[in-house]
Order: C-alpha cells, then sequence, then structure tokens
C-alpha cells in the first residue's frame, strides 16, 4: 500500500508561486484540499521562552519535536513531524521542516505513536533544494512495507515506562479516554519532553491498533487550545496554554507532570483494571481483548468499552459473578456492534442469560435481550434458539403487561411490533407460536385470575394486530378454538370497562374484515350473556373515529353483510345525536352505507330519515324536504312521506317558479299521483293551476277541469299572495257570468270569505279603470251572476 509524501518549510522555489514557508514539494496523489489541511497540522510555532537565534546545539536540546497524528476529511489517516531548523535560505530564522506522511488508505498496521522518531522521516532540505530556482519534483510515494516503527516504543519498553511512572496516572488519563464522548474535554499532557511519547504510547496501546487510530494526538504544540487533536501536549513555560484552574477542572482533563497539578477524574471504568493487569502482570488476557473486539463494528472510544469487556467474559467464562445490569449493557453491545460470527458463538450462552435476566426484565432489558436472541436464532438458525427467544419474548410482555404495571403501555406496544417486523421473514415460526393452543390456553387463565381489563385489552392489541400483520385471516382463526376462546375472555373483561374497550378497539386496525369480525363476536358475546352492548357500541363507533373513512365504510358493510344491521342502525342513531352537523353527516352516511346495501336501506333508510328530520328545525326541514324526496321510492311509510311532501309545499313561493323549481313540482306531483298522497292546499297543483292561467290560452272552464285543487287549509297570509298572483289573470279571461262563478267557487276557502270580496272586488275596478269596455263587459257578467246565479243565503258560496 502506497504512503504518500509532504515537504513543508521555508525555501525559494515550492508548490507556490514565491519563496516563503510553503509545500516544498509532494507526491502525486495528495489533493490541494489534502495539502493545505496538513499545512496546518503540520505548523510550528516553538516556545517563545527559547532562544531567538539558537546553535544546532540547542535545537537539538531545547527545541521539542512535534510529532502529530491526524485524520484528514477525505478519511486518510497521516502523521508529520515537524522540527526547528533554525535560518532558512535567505539566512532568517524561525524556520522549521515538516515532513508528514500519508496512508493512501486504511491504517498503520502498528500503532501511530510508533513512528515518533523513526528514520523514515526527513529533519531538513538540503542546501541545493532550500536554494534552486528549478520547480521541485513530486515526492515518490514509499511502500508501507518499507517504513519501520521506532523500536524504542514498543511495548516491552512502555511497560517499563509505565511501571516507573505509575500505573494509577495512566488509569486516570484511559478515564479521560473513555469519558470524552460525554465530557468533551480533551487531554493535555505536561512532563518531560523525553516522556510525553512514552504517555501517548501507554494509552494507545491499552486498545487494539484500529481502534487506537481514532486517538489523535501531537507530542507538542505551542497552542492546544486551537490544535485539533485529541491528546495535546504543551510546555509548562513558553506556550499559549494558562494552566488555570477552570482549564484544569472544568475545561480540559489535564496532566501536569511538571507542576504536579491534575485534574481529578472521576468515576472508576472496569476496563482500566483490564489495562493494569496487561501492563504489571501479563498482556495476554489484555490482548486476547483486543482480538476479541477488534472482530466487531465498534469503531470509537467511549465508556461503552466496559460493556465491551463484559461481553467478551460472557463469551469466555459466563455470567456468573456479572450485574444484572451490566448484562444488558453487554448485551446491548452484541446488538449494536457484533457481527455474525460472534453472535453464533455467543449463543453458547443463551440458557445463562435468560435465567438471569427472566425474572426482572424491564422493558429496556426485554428489548435488549429479544433483540440479541432472536439476532443469535437468525445467525445459528437453531430451532431451539427460535423457542427460547420466542419464550423470552412472550414472557417478558407478561411480567410487563401483569407484574410491572407501570411500564409504559405504548410503549409496550412499540416494543411488540418491533420484534414482529424483525422477525417478518420467519412468518410461518411467529404464527405458530403465535397460535399454539397451550399458549393461548395459558393467556386466557392468566387474564381470567388476573381480572384487570386494562391488561386484557393490551394483549387483545398484541395477539390481533400480530396475527394480521402476518396474514392469519379471520377464517384461520375461527377454526383455532383456544383463539377464539382467548377472545371471549378479553370481551368479558372489557365490557366492564369501555375505556380500555374503546382503545383495544383503536389499535386493533389491520384488516378490516377481521376487525368486523372481532365485532361480531362482541355482540355475539354481549347477547349470549344478556349484557348491554352499549358499552360495545359507543367503543366500536369511537374506534372506527380514528380510523380511515373509507376502512371504516368496509367494516360497517361488512358487519352488515354478516346479518347485524341492527347494530349499525344503532350506531347511525348514536352517530346522529352526536354530529354537530347532522344535515352533512345524514348525507355523507346516506353516500357511504345506505347508497352500497339496497337490503339494509331497504329496511333502515325510512326510520332513519324519520328520526333525522326530528332534529330539524323548521326551515332546515322545509329545506331538506326535497332532497329527501329524490330518494321517496326508498320511504315505505306513507305518513311520513305525506309529512315530507307538506313541508316541500311549505315552503314553495306564492308566485311564478324558477325553471328549477318547476322540475322539482312536477317530480313531486309525480309522487304524488303515484303515491296517492293528498295535501292541503295542495300547493304543487295550485302552483301549477297558476303557472296554466298565464302560459295557457284556455278558456276558465277548460282551465279549472273536473277536479281543480284544493285551497281548503291555505292560511290566510299565503292565500292573499296567491289571490294577488292569479286574481288580475282570471277576471281578465272570464268571459260570462258562469266564468266567474267557477273561479269565486274555485277560490272560496272557509272563513277567508271577505279577502276574498275584497281582492275581487279590487282587481275588477282595475280592470274597469284600464279598459273601459271590456272592464263594463266583466263587471256586467259578474252582476249577472251576482244577481241571478249566486247560491242563495242558505247554501252561500261567499
Amino acid at each position: 500500500m502506497k504512503t504518500y509524501q509532504l515537504y513543508y518549510t521555508s525555501c525559494r522555489k515550492g508548490l507556490s508561486s514565491g519563496p516563503g514557508f510553503q509545500a516544498y514539494a509532494m507526491s502525486e496523489g495528495i489533493t490541494e484540499d489534502e495539502r493545505k489541511e496538513i499545512e496546518r497540522y503540520g505548523v510550528y510555532v516553538p516556545p517563545n521562552d527559547l532562544p531567538s537565534q539558537p546553535d544546532p546545539e540547542q535545537i537539538e536540546l531545547l527545541f521539542p519535536v512535534s510529532f502529530v497524528f491526524f485524520r484528514l476529511k477525505s478519511g486518510r489517516y497521516g502523521v508529520c513531524q515537524s522540527k526547528y531548523v533554525g535560518q532558512d535560505y535567505s539566512g532568517r530564522y524561525g524556520n522549521y521542516f515538516c515532513h508528514a506522511l500519508i496512508l493512501e488508505n486504511g491504517y498503520w498496521p502498528f500503532y501511530p505513536i510508533q513512528l515518533y522518531g523513526s528514520p523514515v522521516f526527513r529533519d531538513r532540505l538540503t542546501q541545493d533544494e532550500a536554494n534552486t530556482d528549478d520547480a521541485p519534483s513530486p515526492l515518490l510515494p514509499i511502500d508501507l512495507k518499507d517504513i519501520s516503527p521506532n523500536g524504542n516504543l514498543d511495548v516491552n519498553v512502555i511497560t517499563d515506562f509505565i511501571e516507573e511512572y505509575g500505573i494509577e496516572n495512566l488509569k486516570d488519563m484511559l478515564t479521560a479516554i473513555l469519558s470524552y464522548e460525554q465530557s468533551h474535554r480533551r487531554l493535555i499532557l505536561c512532563d518531560e519532553q523525553e516522556n510525553i511519547p512514552y504517555w501517548i504510547g501507554a494509552i494507545q496501546m491499552a486498545f487494539p491498533v484500529r481502534l487506537a487510530h481514532t486517538l489523535t494526538f501531537t507530542t507538542y504544540t505551542y497552542d492546544p487550545e486551537g490544535m485539533n487533536a485529541l491528546i495535546c501536549s504543551t510546555p509548562r513555560n513558553g506556550g499559549r496554554f494558562a494552566f488555570t484552574e477552570t482549564q484544569r477542572n472544568f475545561q480540559y482533563s489535564l496532566f501536569d507532570f511538571v507542576q504536579g497539578e491534575s485534574s481529578e477524574m472521576e468515576g472508576a471504568y472496569k476496563f482500566n483494571q483490564v489495562v493494569d493487569i496487561g501492563y504489571s502482570i501479563s498482556r495476554d488476557n489484555l490482548i486476547a481483548f483486543h482480538d476479541f473486539i477488534d472482530q466487531f463494528s465498534y469503531d470509537v472510544i467511549n465508556a461503552e468499552m466496559d460493556a465491551a469487556h463484559d461481553l467478551f467474559t460472557i463469551s469466555g467464562t459466563g455470567i456468573a459473578d456479572m450485574s444484572y445490569e451490566n448484562l444488558i449493557s453487554a448485551i446491548q453491545f452484541a446488538n449494536t456492534y457484533a457481527p455474525a460470527e460472534v453472535l453464533g458463538h455467543l449463543s453458547e450462552r443463551i440458557n445463562e442469560i435468560t435465567e438471569k435476566i427472566s425474572g426482572r426484565a424491564d422493558l429496556g432489558a426485554a428489548q435488549v435481550v429479544t433483540e440479541f436472541l432472536f439476532r443469535v436464532a437468525r445467525e445459528t438458525g437453531v430451532p431451539s434458539h427460535y423457542d427460547n427467544a420466542y419464550n423470552f419474548f412472550f414472557h417478558s410482555l407478561r411480567l410487563m403487561i401483569i407484574e410491572h404495571e407501570q411500564t409504559d403501555k405504548k410503549q409496550i406496544i412499540e416494543f411488540n411490533n418491533d420484534v414482529i417486523l424483525l422477525n417478518r421473514q420467519h412468518r410461518e415460526d411467529l404464527l405458530r407460536c403465535l397460535t399454539d393452543p397451550e399458549l393461548l390456553r395459558e393467556l386466557s387463565d392468566l387474564l381470567s385470575n388476573d381480572d384487570v381489563p386494562e391488561h386484557s385489552g393490551i394483549y387483545f392489541i398484541l395477539m390481533v394486530n400480530n396475527l394480521t400483520d402476518l396474514g392469519y385471516t379471520w377464517e384461520q382463526a375461527a377454526e383455532n378454538h383456544e383463539f377464539i376462546s382467548f377472545l371471549q375472555t378479553c370481551f368479558a373483561l372489557l365490557i366492564r370497562s369501555e375505556n380500555n374497550l374503546s382503545m383495544a378497539l383503536e389499535k386493533t386496525n389491520k384488516d378490516h374484515n377481521f376487525f368486523a369480525q372481532l365485532i361480531v363476536l362482541g355482540i355475539t358475546h354481549t347477547a349470549e350473556r344478556g349484557e348491554s352492548r352499549d358499552a360495545l357500541l359507543r367503543s366500536f363507533s369511537k374506534a372506527l373515529k380514528s380510523k380511515k373513512s373509507d376502512w371504516a365504510v368496509m367494516v360497517r358493510i361488512r358487519i352488515i353483510e354478516m346479518g347485524h344491521d341492527s347494530f349499525i342502525y344503532d350506531e347511525f342513531l348514536f352517530l346522529l345525536t352526536l354530529s354537530e352537523n347532522k344535515m352533512e353527516f345524514f348525507w355523507s352516511y346516506y353516500d357511504a352505507i345506505f347508497s352500497e346495501i339496497s337490503d339494509y336501506r331497504d329496511r333502515y333508510f325510512t326510520v332513519a330519515a324519520e328520526n333525522y328530520i326530528e332534529y330539524l328545525k323548521d326551515r332546515q326541514f322545509i329545506g331538506e324536504c326535497s332532497k329527501i324526496l329524490e330518494h321517496a321510492s326508498e320511504i315505505n311509510n306513507d305518513a311520513l312521506l305525506t309529512r315530507i311532501v307538506e313541508g316541500f309545499e311549505q315552503g314553495l313561493p306564492v308566485s311564478h317558479p324558477s325553471q328549477k323549481l318547476v322540475e322539482e313540482i312536477l317530480f313531486i306531483s309525480e309522487i304524488k299521483r303515484q303515491r296517492k298522497v293528498r295535501t292541503l292546499p295542495d300547493m304543487t297543483g295550485l302552483i301549477r293551476l297558476g303557472m296554466n292561467i298565464y302560459e295557457c290560452d284556455k278558456p276558465i272552464v277548460e282551465l279549472f277541469g273536473s277536479a281543480p285543487p284544493d285551497l281548503e287549509g291555505m292560511l290566510g297570509k299565503r292565500y292573499k299572495k296567491y289571490l294577488k298572483w292569479i286574481l288580475p289573470k282570471l277576471l281578465s279571461i272570464a268571459s260570462s257570468p258562469e266564468d266567474h262563478g267557477r273561479v269565486l267557487n274555485f277560490l272560496a276557502v272557509s272563513g277567508l270569505e271577505p279577502e276574498l270580496k275584497s281582492n275581487y272586488m279590487t282587481n275588477l275596478s282595475k280592470i274597469l279603470k284600464k279598459n273601459k269596455k271590456s272592464g263594463r263587459e266583466g263587471f256586467v257578467h259578474f252582476i249577472v251572476y251576482y244577481l241571478s246565479l249566486m247560491p242563495n243565503e242558505e247554501n252561500p258560496s261567499i
């Protein structure tokens, strides 16, 4: 694998356009963005308390080497060594030389700190390189296998260093590293410069090489606060870091071995003890742990390291002395990071794990362990592992529903749903377990003895949704007598608690046929026990309100099809009572239900309409009659039909109607004819007559015919309007005393004779004034009628 190079220093000619600090040369394969980023890591600012014009001996003795390990934004890992060199090509002091190595991809095959002091690094440019005016050639990549680490920084040397300088200091540093994800406090090291690489080496070698690559560091920086590295070393004097109490106690994890002032580390990680043994007694166990954790996709060092080691312990010696909490954390680590082959190996400990946890599993533990058991089962394919997983899952549900009542029920449902979703590809196994007769009998007995409706509601939701999610049909369910018995047990308890019944029905919404069958089962159950079905009705209606309207309609239709239309009609009455806009509700219900099922419409539309109109105020009723009469053929009660026709006629204007109203009048008139509906007054007939009087050029005898419409029952105000509309026209075409007699007989209404006399004489007078000739003729005809043809006083007509 290639390792790219880059040189950065002050030179006469480099990759920039002029002299000065710049990248002198780099390998092809480093991008411009990467170059800029590398240059920032390689910047060297010497301590400000050192000589400004040092000689070579002072440089070697006093000026610290900055060795930085970093990861570029591109994901590549790199190191750079920056050393102070004194004068540049022009003789000015302040020059330094940075030599960077960038991996093409992947990790260093050793700990990055082991490159500190490696002979692969150059210290400076040659005199010719620094002074040339020619553009330098690209640097050749180095093959990774040709790069050797510093033999003075191997594990044995680091172990000796820790033995001399104290394992407790290292354990505090490791605590700071493991806590960094929560604390965000970077490590600041201050010690004799020659000790810094060993401290960093001790920290890195506590972890596998791969994880050690997450520990970026610098062996020297003038300004730790401006340095992008997790571990920064800086001198007590000559740097920018202030070493304040605030920095030590709150901002950083400071380890100042010069002044003896370090941050206090809180908390103790078990992993630190493993490292302690690894450095002080034998490294074998630590190496074994490194090999173990390298199998996982765990790629950040944090507090989960303890869980990783607990899992390592489980895989080796078991869980005998492990606490419940630590066991759960270890299993969660496996769920998050373990590959399939590791899970297969852990399967040997399943029985121990379930025995340890089964008696006290809370929701969090149940989620963690159930996921683990099912993942193991899927990896191994061993039937007994599936049985263990299902048994633990059902047992956990029982604990949380029955015994741990404080557990949030919504979270229990979500936990159940997650498990079903996770194992959908094993549908047959799931169905086999869920519909196991023994399990269902146990549940029925458990709920009966428990006698808590809320618990029944949760189990009702879980069982029904699990089965419908897996495609279990009602036809299959009906053949499983234990499942039907389980549902009946649930209904027996839920009927006593309307809130829990409502919740149970609201949460079971996968399959409309299955849901409808559940309701029918509830209807049958209440009928057999002689119980009221009101609670079921209200809960059913509330549940459907939370569903999509199309789904709710399909449920109602299915229940009707199964012969329980009275239940659906009772729900209609319940909804009608509750609805704020009864007109909107009624017609929406008609479109959704009555229009779809003719038998149900034939049986219930009449009574539905009758109940509906009872809620309408006078004006609302009159306005709705026309719409209801569009469905007159569906009304099988003549008295109701007559009442609605009368309502329609009450709303008719006593004047020439619009074309739309003419069509309605003709339609209603035909209904009255076909259904032999008689109304007093016959307003549709009277309006039609009025239209004919104005539109047809016929003599009065033909206009009235043998059976003119009846005005009887017309009230004075409408009577007066009607006279005002038709009387002028009638008088204008009355051509004989007999015509006047026909008009007066037709218009005569008991109790309204004075109104007729007044209007008659008024209109006759107007005709006389307007046209003296025809007026006189009309008046003469009226007088002749009055004197000779008018009935006698014993039988007056007016």
